[in-house]
């Protein structure tokens, strides 16, 4: 059980469920058109696996540049996304 925690395979699985949930979140407004419209979820979703990515490069050992673009790329998303939405 540890295992899991001291490899990426934690960080694997978070970011299977997220596109899972994006997937079912996405069929939902799709067939229903109730919930969130998908241009609503991209950027706040995208921003989280970045975040994701980030700290899975970082617990693969993976070059510290690819770790800090990730990180760049979540704070960039996270603005576009709050920019976005900011209502003046």
């Amino acid at each position: 059980m540890s295992d899991i925690f001291s490899d990426t395979g934690i960080i694997d699985i978070v970011i299977a469920c997220t596109l899972v949930e994006w997937c079912g979140l996405w069929l939902l407004y799709r067939y229903t058109g109730r919930g969130l419209a998908p241009v609503e979820l991209r950027l706040t979703l995208l921003s989280g696996l970045c975040l994701m990515f980030a700290v899975r490069c970082a617990l693969s050992g993976l070059p510290q540049f690819l770790v800090m673009l990730s990180l760049l790329a979540a704070g960039a998303t996270h603005v576009v996304d709050i920019r976005r939405r900011w209502k003046s």
